[in-house]
């Protein structure tokens, strides 16, 4: 039977993760660490069914997050291995996928929200959730690719917000979606992906530039 991967390095897990601070601006996504009332939980609703546009749908799919003293990549196949991350007093910590629940999204955006997954660590709790429900081991390549259109619109959108304002949200929404939604479909092809992102990259320097001068 084929075996999930496991990352290189466990840092390679994290795009953020204490004693950084996650970007108050970054989209809420799956693979972020969220402290709840109820205790800390891992949000597991798959990258691409998670919104509408900047819109969150109502409910998302989280696992807790348990101490748990060791937890192997190969094996222990009902956890995610949350390596390096420290909550309060636990020396270890990983999600139990044997626990999945539904909560309101807006619980998660009011809770405290301690670390976020890389790319990677995205494509290994997708593999392990898809191991999870139906014992089918998935190459992350395929994970990566069908994934990439909305990863890389999260991390524009963070670059976006952050040059621009939280006020310019909207913007970034219609640009995605003027002339019939072309960057949307750009960012969906391969081929095309990296244009959507230089064409934007160049839209946050213009408006950048000319709030500098107004």
């Amino acid at each position: 039977m084929s075996e999930l991967d496991e990352p290189e390095d466990p840092s390679d897990v994290w795009y953020v993760c204490p004693p950084e601070e996650v970007p108050p601006h970054r989209m809420l996504m799956q693979g972020d660490v969220v402290l709840l009332d109820s205790g800390p939980v891992c949000v597991v609703s798959h990258a691409c069914s998670m919104r509408q546009g900047l819109r969150l749908h109502a409910t998302q799919i989280i696992a807790p997050v348990h101490e748990r003293s060791r937890t192997l990549w190969r094996g222990d196949y009902d956890w995610m291995p949350l390596p390096e991350l420290r909550i309060a007093e636990s020396r270890a910590v990983a999600a139990n996928l044997r626990e999945l629940s539904s909560v309101p999204t807006a619980n998660l955006e009011a809770g405290h929200r301690v670390a976020a997954m890389s790319e990677v660590g995205i494509q290994l709790l997708q593999q392990r959730m898809a191991h999870h429900l139906t014992r089918v081991v998935i190459d992350l390549s395929t994970l990566a690719e069908h994934s990439a259109p909305v990863l890389m619109e999260a991390n524009l959108h963070e670059e976006w917000v952050e040059a621009l304002g939280e006020a310019s949200e909207q913007e970034f929404e219609a640009l995605l979606d003027a002339d019939d939604r072309l960057l949307r479909n750009l960012m969906s092809v391969p081929q095309s992906r990296f244009d959507a992102q230089s064409s934007i990259r160049q839209q946050i320097k213009q408006r950048r530039d000319a709030q500098r001068t107004a």
